[in-house]
């Protein structure tokens, strides 16, 4: 019999099945063949077996899916892939309009891999042994403050990515990964008090000898960085201040020729192009002006949404230094590697 498989006696005394946690009852077919079916009313789902017990599959698709079901139990290969090198090698003499669709099939994937490696999913808990290593059995897990800790954080990385690390002087920060499991979103909240535990804790993990950041306009996230790290440069990403100007002006994209100038030039050429606007009458960019003005350019401007500062000050996103020093003007290599990764994946596993 399938090792997958557990009969028991019931309460009454009949015989029941567990299978990937669900629970049937014996029925018999009119040839003679165990029928299991489930125990819950709400599903017709049933299992058959010969009198070996082994599974009699009926339907061409059902012993496809069984394939398909014994494959990932032995592979490390996401659901996507093991469906594109399922479905070549199906029967010819199968209807393939009668396989389960795509989304169902993962969703299959996901519970057999689940329940076969006896992961507990939706639940706090201790990290497995099996999940602090690399399938080489290196050590993975590096830090995780706990199940006490409301705002718990976990840090993961390997011995050949802290020495690559520690010879980085530019990280590039961008957001986190949709396609990430639950368990493993980046961050819970964008508190910069939880920002700054992270950055504190890493920097006692790992020697960080980082002299230049090119990250989004966040201005948690950047004062975290400038009390965790002191020493280096903060720089805006272009693409993104570009990103906030269309948000307000729309298609005025030469917003960004600013970054582009001496920082001590940046005010000189923005009041030139103030006096030409007045000059000329236009009172349609009045409000970008103000918004504008009040984020990137003017530092002490009191705001309450942002603890009375500017979003950033000129130093943060100009570019004309960055270019000269070969620095990267934006954070788009990460963004796009996590696209490119979000894409691959296409679902959390």
């Amino acid at each position: 019999m399938n090792d997958n498989f557990k009969i028991f006696k019931g309460q009454r005394g009949g015989q029941n099945l567990i299978y990937e946690d669900r629970t049937y009852t014996l029925d018999y077919n009119k040839d003679g063949t165990k029928r299991w079916r489930r125990n819950n009313r709400s599903c017709r789902g049933a299992i058959t077996m010969n009198e070996q017990n082994e599974i009699y599959l009926r339907n061409a698709c059902l012993k496809e899916l069984s394939k398909i079901k014994e494959q990932v139990a032995t592979s490390n290969e996401n659901s996507l892939e093991v469906i594109k090198k399922q479905f070549p090698a199906l029967s010819t003499s199968l209807d393939i309009t009668k396989m389960p669709s795509i989304e169902y099939l993962r969703d299959t994937i996901k519970r057999t891999r689940n329940s076969r490696l006896g992961f507990i999913t939706g639940c706090i808990m201790d990290i497995p042994e099996v999940l602090q290593v690399d399938s080489k059995k290196n050590r993975f897990l590096r830090f995780d403050s706990g199940m006490q800790d409301n705002v718990r954080f976990i840090i993961f990385f390997l011995e050949f990515k802290k020495n690559m690390i520690e010879k980085i002087d530019t990280f590039v920060v961008d957001g986190t990964f949709k396609s990430s499991p639950q368990g493993f979103y980046q961050i819970v909240d964008k508190i910069e008090g939880s920002y700054s535990r992270a950055f504190d804790k890493c920097k006692e993990l790992v020697t960080i000898n980082v002299e230049n950041f090119v990250t989004v306009f966040e201005i948690r996230l950047v004062n975290a960085l400038r009390i965790s790290f002191p020493e280096a440069n903060c720089n805006g990403c272009l693409f993104h201040l570009g990103q906030a100007a269309y948000k307000r002006v729309g298609a005025m994209g030469d917003i960004e020729k600013f970054a582009f100038v001496s920082i001590r030039d940046v005010s000189v050429f923005y009041k030139d192009i103030k006096k030409f606007i007045q000059d000329n009458s236009i009172t349609t960019t009045a409000n970008f002006q103000l918004y504008f003005e009040n984020n990137y350019l003017v530092s002490n401007v009191k705001r309450e949404d942002n603890g009375g500062r500017a979003v950033a000050n000129i130093n943060f996103w100009n570019v004309f230094d960055r270019v000269k020093n070969e620095i990267p003007r934006t954070s788009n290599n990460a963004e796009s590697w996590n696209r490119t990764i979000n894409k691959r994946m296409e679902t959390r596993n």
